[in-house]
């Protein structure tokens, strides 16, 4: 982060000048109270009002437990589900027809809860398979990768 901006860490000098400079964070498990790191994180200005100690943009709960949907072309947030809202309610396939049918370009297919090293190998299979079947049409993903196409040649992300 950018926290050794203004914060010594250790023996290591902040990148900005002495006006900015801050307390050693390598001293801070020593020096401070958990409960009061979390409420100085949250919001410095309410324990110490005039500090140049920004708050930091820290995600609660709900939104690292949440799935979200961005549109990058208009930059915003389409849409926000929990984490499994989908996949504890619908079967592997339904969950892929539901997610890309509803307009999604791109997955990113999480595996860490519970590891499956067949996970991605069985994701690709329940895709092909509806599309196989009609539910997912080939036009459909073609318009996923036609924008994917768009958005990377208008910022520039070929290789």
């Amino acid at each position: 982060g950018a926290c050794n901006n203004c914060h010594f860490y250790g023996t290591t000098f902040p990148k900005q000048g002495p006006q900015t400079w801050a307390p050693n964070l390598a001293l801070a498990k020593e020096r401070l109270h958990p409960k009061w790191v979390v409420d100085w994180m949250e919001d410095p200005q309410s324990i110490m009002p005039g500090t140049k100690m920004p708050a930091p943009f820290l995600p609660d709960k709900d939104l690292l437990n949440a799935t979200i949907v961005l549109d990058l072309e208009n930059k915003k947030i389409l849409r926000r589900s929990k984490l499994h809202d989908i996949s504890d309610n619908y079967d592997f396939e339904d969950m892929f027809v539901l997610m890309i049918n509803s307009g999604i370009d791109l997955l990113c297919l999480g595996n860490n809860l519970n590891y499956d090293p067949d996970y991605i190998p069985k994701a690709v299979k329940a895709i092909r398979s509806a599309i196989e079947k009609n539910r997912i049409s080939t036009e459909r993903i073609n318009e996923s990768i036609d924008r994917i196409a768009s958005l990377k040649k208008k910022y520039n992300l070929y290789e």
